[in-house]
């Protein structure tokens, strides 16, 4: 991110002694701000509901599932060879841009620790994530 932050204050013309240093940057979003960065997890709900699903079967039952389980390991394996051939051609050309959306995580709002005031919570935090390939440190 620290990265990306010195990109920007360069495409703005900031001069060098007015761009953060790293720690100061980090002291910022670390303490003031209280946001912390990390990779993502991958998303496998419907690879672990087909592995316990299979598990569960019955023979007959068992055949039309693991085509089915192969059909979405094709089907994901071709969208993530899509994106990568998407992020390379945006860093290759100017022309084209990239931008990559997720839902990461729905949080209700405050911490609960009684099962029913979970439930008949309204209020949640959606982490919707943006990025963009053209930073190649962002998907290293």
């Amino acid at each position: 991110m620290y990265q990306l932050y010195l990109d920007d204050c360069r495409d703005a013309n900031v001069p060098n002694e007015n761009i953060a240093k790293e720690w100061l940057y980090s002291e910022i979003f670390n303490y003031e701000y209280d946001y912390s960065f990390k990779t993502s997890d991958s998303d496998t709900y419907i690879c672990d509901k087909y592995k316990i699903q299979l598990q569960e079967s019955s023979v007959e039952e068992r055949t039309t599932l693991q085509e089915d389980y192969e059909r979405h390991l094709t089907d994901a394996n071709k969208r993530y060879s899509l994106k990568s051939e998407d992020k390379k051609r945006s860093r290759l050309t100017n022309s084209e841009k990239v931008l990559m959306i997720d839902l990461q995580k729905c949080l209700p709002m405050s911490e609960l620790h009684n099962s029913q005031s979970f439930y008949s919570l309204k209020l949640w935090t959606y982490n919707l994530t943006i990025q963009t390939p053209r930073f190649k440190n962002v998907f290293a």
